[in-house]
């Protein structure tokens, strides 16, 4: 038993740490707090699995009529269970929006936030499949569901909340008053759906294994589209920075530095264990965050967000203090 406890939760947490780590990265200029990030992937590992479970066993009770029907089982794969799930994921999401607002910049946060929750509930998913599977089933079995759940389909769920995630950061940037609650149910409900039509093409395996082509194909084009999606908000980004911090330059900015944030593919927050490269990292991701705020200013004024004028104070002086330090 101790073994199979083991084996399970390296087979877990090994890949979730992964991707978890490549998301991390993507976010190029302005990152996360470490503490928030884990905060969103420990809602997902925790507690969205134990109240996910109770819904769906609570509501499945009260409306899947003939359980283990094939009926009730795609109702219950293709309706129920994504639509529960992901909207308890998502209260993570909408806590982090409302309590941490001036962490949320962009739709780039928000399709990491949500993939944090994601991988977090994968990543106690896979724990508990590989568990109930270990030593009921051969090694070439457990191995293919191995490779089923952790590489094929291994960031499904970050991929379902990542979308309920841009939908919050599509909003949080959006001059229109009716992107604040629009955009984040249009992106729940794609975060459904998309979840729903995987658990169908699932729940069709079981008649068949080769509809596991459907659900795979899903997932090779969620895993095509995924890098598109963040190459597009970099460059989004990149144009802010560019704009915005323009003026800038010839103050605490040098040219150098300047064009270094506006590079293409090389990551210019990248930290280095040279101290002198570590304080330009931090000048510069001061700047990056400048940018953001300057652009929000220029978007929304202080109607919106009164308090954007005292925060680009507070990370001026940041500078100023790096700057004789």
């Amino acid at each position: 038993m101790l073994s199979a406890l083991i084996i399970s939760l390296l087979a877990a947490i090994i890949p979730t740490a992964i991707y978890a780590a490549l998301f991390y990265w993507a976010d190029r200029y302005e990152r996360e707090p470490m503490w928030l990030v884990m905060l969103a992937f420990w809602w997902g590992a925790i507690p969205a699995v134990v109240v996910s479970v109770w819904g769906e066993m609570f509501l499945g009770t009260r409306f899947i009529q003939a359980p283990g029907s094939v009926a009730a089982t795609l109702t219950e794969g293709a309706l129920l269970v994504p639509a529960v799930e992901e909207s308890v994921k998502a209260l993570a999401l909408f806590a982090i929006y409302h309590w941490a607002y001036a962490e949320f910049d962009d739709s780039l946060d928000g399709l990491i936030y949500g993939a944090m929750v994601g991988l977090g509930f994968a990543m106690t998913e896979n724990f508990l499949y590989f568990l109930s599977s270990y030593g009921n089933r051969s090694l070439s079995d457990f191995t293919w569901l191995f490779l089923l759940r952790t590489i094929l389909f291994g960031i499904n769920h970050a991929l379902y909340t990542g979308l309920t995630g841009l939908g919050l950061g599509l909003a949080r940037n959006s001059p229109r008053s009716y992107a604040n609650w629009l955009y984040p149910l249009l992106g729940l409900l794609a975060a459904t759906l998309v979840h729903g039509l995987h658990n169908f093409g699932i729940a069709l395996t079981s008649a068949r294994w080769t509809n596991l082509i459907f659900s795979g194909a899903l997932a090779i084009i969620g895993l095509t589209l995924l890098p598109v999606v963040i190459w597009v908000i970099w460059q989004k980004q990149r144009a802010i920075l560019a704009e915005e911090l323009a003026d800038e330059v010839g103050d605490t900015l040098s040219q150098d530095e300047y064009e270094l944030l506006l590079r293409h593919w090389h990551r210019p927050l990248l930290r280095r264990r040279d101290p002198t490269k570590r304080t330009q990292v931090r000048r510069l991701h001061l700047y990056a965050e400048l940018a953001l705020h300057k652009r929000r200013l220029h978007t929304f004024g202080i109607t919106r967000e009164p308090q954007l004028p005292l925060q680009i104070g507070r990370i001026r002086a940041k500078l100023e203090e790096q700057q004789q330090g």
